[in-house]
């Protein structure tokens, strides 16, 4: 299967809306979709957006270092089961070292079995730490 890796663009947005959709519960991308900071990736194949994924740079000032933020990181339905999530990755990865991060963090639903399996497969570990969120 050839699936070729493209940044995200406008033409995208309908196809990328509806996978996160798929993948996501209440999750409203839009504004994600195009902020400064904010990279998406799009999987295309046969002209269609099958998977994506969004990288997020930050800095932390107290270390002076600039680190990713990889978001949103799904597959359609239909092609899972042949490393396009892996593939993924490995382009995300070299996208963030071509930035100047020094590290790449994400999250994931503890849930999501098979993708914290190919998180841990490609070198992320897990971090004892507390989550806090406050919607606002």
């Amino acid at each position: 299967m050839n699936i070729k890796f493209v940044r995200y663009e406008e033409q995208y947005k309908d196809d990328v809306i509806k996978l996160i959709n798929k993948s996501f519960d209440n999750h409203n991308i839009t504004d994600i979709l195009e902020a400064f900071n904010v990279i998406g990736l799009v999987g295309l194949f046969a002209g269609h957006a099958i998977s994506y994924l969004n990288i997020t740079f930050c800095v932390d000032v107290i270390k002076n270092t600039k680190y990713a933020m990889i978001n949103h990181v799904c597959v359609d339905e239909a092609y899972r089961g042949n490393n396009i999530g892996k593939d993924m990755m490995m382009e995300a990865i070299n996208i963030c070292k071509s930035n100047g991060c020094s590290v790449v963090k994400l999250t994931s639903n503890s849930n999501r079995e098979v993708a914290n399996k190919m998180y841990q497969s490609l070198g992320f570990g897990i971090r004892e730490t507390n989550v806090y969120e406050k919607v606002i």
